[in-house]
């Protein structure tokens, strides 16, 4: 879900330096599900399918940049937090 929100987020935004930081959000988004898909698959369990078909090429964006970055921030933030509370 993350990978196609950045994907979504940064094909609207209207911020250079805004969309950058999607564009990389993406980035990490698919690396880190690469990793967590090839350890499934490598135990025989099914990965998760991505969500990517469902962004549409719609370029006018519903949110402000500024919401936007606070959505994101705040999902960054609660996945640092589960990951601690999990490790």
């Amino acid at each position: 879900m993350g990978k196609a929100m950045m994907l979504a987020f940064a094909q609207v935004c209207k911020d250079k330096d805004v969309k950058q930081f999607f564009v990389e959000g993406k980035g990490i988004s698919n690396k880190h599900l690469k990793k967590f898909s090839s350890t499934l698959t490598d135990e025989d369990l099914p990965a998760a399918m991505s969500w990517d078909s469902h962004v549409m090429d719609s370029t006018v964006a519903p949110f402000s940049d500024k919401l936007m970055m606070f959505h994101t921030t705040t999902l960054i933030v609660v996945g640092k937090g589960i990951t601690v509370l999990l490790f």
